[in-house]
C-alpha cells in the first residue's frame, strides 16, 4: 500500500494518504499528536483503540478512485486559480 504523509501547519495533526491497489480505493487517515489538552477519558479511549485494533488514527475517510480524482482536480484548480 502506497502511503504519503502531510503534516498540518499547526503541527498537532497529520494526514496520511494511502492507496489500496487491490480495492482501488484511497484512504485518508487523520492523526492527532502533540500537546493537545484532552481529558483522561479521551486518552484512555485512544489507548484502547490502539491496543484493540492496532490503528492510531483519529478518523478515516475512504474514497473511490473517481472521488479522489474529483478532489485532486478541485485542489489543483484552486491552486492554479490562486497562483495567478
Amino acid at each position: 500500500m502506497l502511503t504519503s504523509f502531510f503534516q498540518c501547519s499547526c503541527t498537532t495533526h497529520l494526514l496520511a494518504l494511502q492507496y489500496d491497489k487491490e480495492f482501488k480505493q484511497f484512504y485518508f487517515c487523520f492523526y492527532i499528536f502533540g500537546n493537545l489538552r484532552i481529558s483522561l477519558k479521551q486518552k484512555l479511549r485512544y489507548i484502547w483503540k490502539i491496543l484493540t485494533t492496532g490503528e492510531i488514527y483519529a478518523d478515516q475517510v475512504v474514497l473511490t478512485k473517481k472521488d479522489a480524482m474529483r478532489m485532486a482536480n478541485l485542489i489543483f484548480a484552486e491552486h492554479v486559480k490562486n497562483a495567478k
